[in-house]
């Protein structure tokens, strides 16, 4: 992810997106919403699989224990993309899944 300006989400930032997956690119850019700072954004866009929009959002635990991370999308195939769409969600699943082991690795890690 490439945030323009650099820095924290703020309203109208754009976002430009790279997701390496079964050996494919796919690019997104999407304009940054609503924005509480330090809490959640929304996003919405379009790119190389389809129209997008989606909510980024980090809560504390309950109990103080942590944080949960959330992060909910909508995608709209369009093109190629739609022919690919039952096979285009376990893909994008398992991509995100990993990228977000990866981000707790390294918040875990300091």
């Amino acid at each position: 992810m490439t945030p323009d300006p650099p820095g924290p989400p703020a309203p109208g930032s754009r976002i430009h997106e790279v997701l390496k997956l079964a050996g494919r690119r796919f690019t997104t850019d999407s304009t940054v919403g609503d924005v509480d700072p330090g809490v959640s954004y929304s996003f919405a866009g379009a790119g190389t699989s389809g129209d997008i929009r989606g909510r980024r959002t980090v809560m504390p635990k309950p109990g103080g224990d942590g944080s949960v991370f959330t992060y909910t999308i909508e995608l709209e195939p369009r093109g190629t993309a739609r022919a690919l769409g039952p096979l285009l969600v376990p893909l994008l699943r398992s991509g995100l899944q990993k990228d977000l082991k990866r981000l707790k690795a390294l918040l875990e890690a300091g």
